[in-house]
């Protein structure tokens, strides 16, 4: 048989050191990391010298310990913590990830490592490698992964990205103004809808050893040539006929043999690309609007892209 002997002075240390972990666990653990710089400022400032912890206590409730108030000096004085640190840190990459991705930059994974070390040396992040585990988590957080380029565009069209937009919000506020002395049959809207002759899919279920995986389709032309047609709609949800189609010819003139489909509610032409010019919108206006009202048209319009600012019709 064993015998334990406890002694009373034995019990007393144990229940310290007991109270003592469970202090540290709180204070260290995910409730102490949850508190803002600016909470912690706050703090600070109000637990000026004289005032005692619980009137702090009173005016702050999720301050529950004395020694938190060292801790939170300590951080104001550094401009936060680690954990902080590294939330300003994620966020100035994201940043500087998102403002490459709007111009449609090219971003890779030493793109974000070099973004991230510069930020931590500006931050006084110490011992910040930029692991891999680091950027794995980073990319994770973000919904960032590697992506096949699926089209390249000329840099001109990125930078007039923005003008364009504001061109364009500046004409829907001008034609707000005037659109309530119209009724809805006498106002006008016109969308370009471009289509391929033939639709393909460039995906197809098949054998995963093939080293070549092919599909059939009518015509390789008709799969990269398209056409455009433009419907007129009135502001009272009615199509107005007749619909303009512009078709793609290579000589930009039909062939004397080629049999075009003609009927009174279709207006058919055709240029070398398959899209519409000033010359074509010119024509549209005689063919199409003059002949659905009889009165002019006045309205401007910046969003298409041609040599003259303003299109009058």
């Amino acid at each position: 048989m064993t015998i334990l002997l406890w002694s009373s002075s034995t019990i007393l240390i144990s229940i310290i050191l007991i109270s003592t972990l469970r202090l540290m666990t709180v204070v260290a653990g995910s409730k102490f990391t949850a508190f803002t710089l600016d909470y912690m400022r706050k703090v600070v400032d109000f637990a000026r010298p004289g005032i005692a912890f619980t009137t702090v206590q009173r005016e702050f409730p999720r301050v529950k310990y004395p020694m938190q108030l060292a801790r939170f000096r300590a951080d104001v004085e550094n401009d936060g913590n680690r954990r902080q640190k590294l939330s300003r840190l994620e966020l100035s990459v994201l940043e500087k990830f998102k403002q490459a991705r709007d111009t449609n930059l090219p971003v890779h994974d030493t793109d974000i490592r070099r973004w991230s070390l510069t930020q931590a040396a500006v931050e006084g992040i110490d011992n910040f490698l930029a692991s891999d585990k680091w950027l794995s988590n980073f990319k994770r957080r973000n919904n960032i992964g590697s992506r096949k380029v699926t089209k390249f565009v000329a840099k001109h069209k990125i930078f007039h990205k923005q003008e364009i937009h504001q061109a364009g919000e500046e004409f829907v506020s001008e034609v707000k103004k005037i659109l309530p002395k119209y009724k809805l049959e006498c106002i006008f809207n016109i969308d370009q809808s471009g289509f391929h002759y033939e639709f393909t899919s460039n995906r197809t279920l098949s054998f995963r050893n093939e080293r070549s995986t092919f599909v059939t389709v009518k015509s390789l032309n008709a799969t990269t040539h398209s056409y455009t047609v433009m419907p007129l709609v009135n502001a009272a949800g009615r199509l107005v006929s007749p619909v303009f189609i512009c078709l793609q010819e290579p000589t930009c003139r039909f062939p004397v043999t080629k049999d075009v489909f003609s009927t009174s509610n279709v207006i058919v032409t055709c240029s070398i690309s398959g899209k519409l010019n000033k010359s074509l919108m010119e024509y549209w206006i005689q063919e199409v609007l003059d002949d659905v009202t009889n009165k002019r048209v006045s309205s401007i319009s910046r969003s298409m892209v041609h040599s003259n600012r303003y299109f009058y019709l």
